[in-house]
This record gives structure tokens, C-alpha cells and sequence, in this order.
């Protein structure tokens, strides 16, 4: 099963989000339909990043490391 890491930026802050879905539509529509309660104050989400990973497991560590200092600077270079 591949997994997704995928990271979303909003207009209004330049917020970035990261987390990891199988399903990447599905949880962009979740995103800014407001089921997030991260999220749903900072409408819309685009995305713009995404990684694919073979499991689970893998795409956790990928999401923990893009949460990290160094993989939000890399995130906002792109």
C-alpha cells in the first residue's frame, strides 16, 4: 500500500501543514471542508508537496522529520 506524506500551505499566514494520508483527495476535501481542527481556521489548503512512501512506518518518519526545523526550512525553499 503506498502512503502519502504531503504537506499544505494556506494564503492567509503561509502556514504549512504536514501529515500522512493513503488517501490524498479524500483528506485535501477533509481539510477545507474544516473536519481539521488544526486547519479549519486558516481556509483554504493547496497542496504542494507530496512524497510517496511503501508503508506506514516509513511515511511517520518522513512526517516527523518534515515537522522538524530542518524539514520546514526545506519545505519553504520549494
Amino acid at each position: 500500500m503506498t502512503v502519502f506524506v504531503y504537506a499544505l500551505k494556506n494564503q492567509i499566514n503561509d502556514e504549512i501543514y504536514v501529515g500522512i494520508s493513503a488517501d490524498l483527495d479524500r483528506r485535501l476535501k477533509e481539510h477545507n471542508s474544516g473536519k481539521n481542527r488544526y486547519t479549519k481556521a486558516f481556509l483554504p489548503w493547496t497542496l504542494f508537496f507530496t512524497e510517496s512512501c511503501d508503508s506506514y512506518a516509513e511515511a511517520r518518519k518522513r512526517e516527523i522529520y518534515y515537522k522538524s526545523a530542518a524539514g520546514k526550512r526545506k519545505l519553504k525553499n520549494r
